[in-house]
């Protein structure tokens, strides 16, 4: 997995999960990923990442709880809340014992424009990047409403 977010690899994340989280041994013949098109979060809100739900595609833009440490001090965060769009939902079965449910998302950033407020109504100027994460399920808060500017491309 390349930090730029171009690659992206299951052994890399399989990789982690043995070394830092789990301590087992991880069996090919009974390890697996299952993907899913939605999920229900705690909040009861249901998220998305299907390409043709009703021939339209949805993918879900969501709040994610940061876990702060101080490797996370660079982002931005509100309040300990970053945001996202979901690409993929799954579940990582490891040894048929374990699984491990994850989303990912590509991440939002603040935008900074000359001669432009940081916020409209309380709510933060936004930009699409084109890095992306996996990320545990249980850190999605809640599904959220990001309202495009049609005159910029990738600002919210």
């Amino acid at each position: 997995m390349e930090e730029n977010g171009k690659n992206f690899s299951f052994t890399f994340y399989f990789t982690i999960i043995k070394n830092n989280k789990l301590n087992i041994d991880i069996d090919k013949t009974d390890s697996f990923i299952r993907l899913y098109k939605s999920a229900t979060l705690t909040s009861t809100d249901i998220i998305r990442a299907d390409p043709s739900y009703n021939n339209t595609p949805w993918f879900s833009d969501v709040s994610i709880v940061m876990e702060i440490t101080d490797d996370t001090t660079t982002y931005a965060t509100d309040h300990g809340i970053c945001f996202g769009k979901v690409l993929l939902l799954g579940e990582i079965f490891v040894n048929n014992l374990h699984n491990i449910t994850f989303a990912m998302v590509k991440w939002y950033d603040y935008s900074e424009q000359d001669n432009e407020d940081l916020e409209i109504c309380g709510c933060p100027r936004l930009k699409l990047l084109k890095d992306y994460d996996i990320v545990p399920l249980d850190s999605i808060e809640q599904a959220v409403h990001i309202i495009p500017r049609f005159h910029k491309k990738i600002n919210f």
